[in-house]
């Protein structure tokens, strides 16, 4: 009898362990929509810079990656997707959420492109999601692997990006 108690409890403890991982991933809702908003190779404005966020891992597919650059709310990767966005020229802090967080730091160029390729990682039963920046013949063959996504669903405390997103660099103090 106590081994069935040890194992019922058990079990009721990993359902709700389940139920709150599956609960904390479906908060976040992206779209896969016909046209791209911001297109990764296409001319952009030459006041900004476009920054493109490609993950083609396959690895904890299911997991969304929530991007923002200076604390701005720019996009989310689940899967083999990306993104891009407009960033003001200046300083930029982006971070990679997932059950741990990752960054990465730019430089912007008015007129300039960039491209952070975010690799998977399984670090203590947490999923991570690592930044790497790559030149623009490498985001092509990643962009073929991987699907345009526009984040439209969040929390409701959370300002989604809209259909240009925008980051402005930091602020000097």
């Amino acid at each position: 009898m106590l081994l069935n108690t040890f194992f019922f409890t058990r079990l009721a403890f990993l359902a709700g362990v389940v139920a709150t991982s599956t609960t904390a991933c479906a908060s976040w809702k992206l779209s896969e929509p016909d046209t791209v908003a911001v297109h990764p190779f296409l001319p952009h404005p030459a006041h900004v810079a476009k920054v493109c966020v490609i993950r083609t891992s396959v690895l904890e597919h299911g997991v969304t990656f929530v991007s923002r650059d200076n604390g701005v709310l720019v996009g989310a990767t689940r899967g083999p997707t990306y993104f891009c966005y407009y960033a003001e020229p200046g300083d930029h802090d982006l971070s990679i959420e997932a059950d741990a967080w990752a960054s990465a730091k730019l430089r912007a160029e008015a007129g300039s492109s960039y491209y952070l390729k975010e690799e998977v990682a399984v670090e203590g039963g947490k999923v991570r999601g690592l930044g790497v920046w790559v030149d623009e013949a490498i985001a092509r063959s990643l962009v073929d692997d991987s699907e345009y996504a526009v984040l439209v669903g969040g929390p409701e405390r959370e300002h989604l990006p809209g259909i240009l997103p925008f980051a402005p660099a930091r602020r000097r103090s």
